[in-house]
């Protein structure tokens, strides 16, 4: 009889590198972001990238950390899609569409759309559907990804024949390769159709590439915090 378990090891040839960083897109990384050097872990949240890193302990200990090693934390905290609002319109005008605009974080499994959820105040929220599943959601916009990505870049980090090249981008034309790209930010926007006055509450989620839908599929907030983001709204004649 032969016996055959894993022994973990092909998880870690499977895991993206951990990677020590003392320079981004070609400039030294401040003191500001984290310098003289800072630790990257790739599809990871930003805190656990660790900043002004200055030692590095080898240890046989067992625990991810020692802040939660006795629970409450997910160590495998892969990053999520959630959708969150820029314009937080407050007040409207009855009979007038409702401009919507916001960031979506793209997750391990991607942005399909964003939409949008207007419900009135005085009326009870449907029982039994604790994420608004069979809610009267409305598709809003994905923005295309920008021809300048700014951000006081040079005008040669991202673009054709970049030498080495960067990666997510095609090295002939300069482009995004895919769109959304998978843990960045896509920026959305839209237009809800005009209400009677009255006060409502504002909502606004993401939908990953197989189709889940934030907070899913892992609405506790240990694993990074999912939750639909919720504003008020005054509707005025």
């Amino acid at each position: 009889m032969g016996l055959c378990r894993s022994d973990g090891f092909w998880r870690i040839l499977r895991n993206p590198p951990v990677i020590l960083c003392y320079k981004l897109n070609g400039d030294w990384i401040s003191g500001n972001r984290g310098g003289p050097v800072r630790m990257v872990i790739p599809e990871s949240y930003g805190f656990k990238n660790i900043k002004w890193l200055t030692k590095v302990f080898l240890t046989n200990r067992f625990n991810a950390n020692d802040t939660y090693e006795r629970g409450n934390n997910d160590i495998d905290s892969w990053m999520k899609s959630i959708a969150r609002f820029i314009s937080k319109p407050r007040r409207g005008s009855a009979g007038v569409p409702i401009p919507l605009t916001g960031p979506a974080q793209v997750g391990i499994n991607g942005v399909s759309k964003v939409q949008a959820w207007l419900h009135p105040k005085d009326k009870p929220l449907p029982k039994g559907d604790p994420y608004f599943q069979k809610a009267p959601w409305q598709d809003m916009k994905l923005l295309p990804p920008p021809m300048d990505f700014g951000g006081g870049l040079p005008k040669d980090a991202i673009g054709p024949g970049v030498s080495p090249p960067v990666h997510g981008f095609d090295p002939k034309t300069g482009r995004p390769t895919s769109w959304p790209q998978a843990y960045s930010l896509v920026h959305w926007a839209g237009l809800l159709p005009g209400v009677a006055a009255g006060r409502y509450e504002l909502r606004c989620r993401a939908i990953n590439n197989r189709g889940v839908a934030q907070p899913l599929p892992r609405p506790f907030r240990k694993s990074g915090a999912s939750d639909i983001e919720r504003v008020s709204l005054t509707v005025r004649d």
